[in-house]
């Protein structure tokens, strides 16, 4: 399946990134914004029918799905994370070993013990700090220090 092209936010996941996460566990009610997934549609005279594209697009809403009061035609509504709701998600430590940022990593352990050799910690490294946060995220989902739903 070819990964949906969407211009990369700053601050909020993916509808792919999205769709991992609670893949994982990550429960929705977890979530602080939401993508309602939508397909153009053309009306085909000939055969008397809307023909729909085969690549969705996306409205983001800070809406939940139950309290919008208006109708987006949706064929389904996505869980989508800030990135702020991801920090809040991730465990400020594990084990004892904090989390700290260097750069657009996040990583866990001593930042004395990063420095000297770099061993007993965990670091996620991303382009983007949100990318980081959601590597960190799922890390943390398939490790069982994020409760799942």
């Amino acid at each position: 399946m070819e990964e949906t092209k969407l211009y990369r936010p700053l601050g909020w996941t993916t509808p792919d990134e999205s769709k991992r996460l609670v893949e994982l566990g990550l429960g929705v009610d977890t979530c602080d914004l939401w993508y309602a997934e939508r397909f153009e549609a053309t009306w085909n005279q000939s055969m008397n029918r809307h023909d729909y594209s085969e690549t969705p697009y996306y409205y983001l809403s800070f809406a939940k799905p139950s309290e919008r009061n208006f109708s987006l035609d949706c064929v389904r509504d996505l869980p989508c994370w800030s990135l702020g709701q991801l920090f809040e998600l991730i465990p400020a430590s594990i084990n004892w070993n904090e989390r700290f940022l260097d750069g657009n990593s996040i990583c866990f352990g001593s930042q004395e013990v990063f420095a000297h050799n770099g061993s007993d910690w965990h670091r996620e490294n991303a382009p983007s700090l949100i990318e980081s946060a959601v590597k960190t995220a799922v890390w943390c989902l398939e490790n069982g220090y994020i409760t799942k739903e």
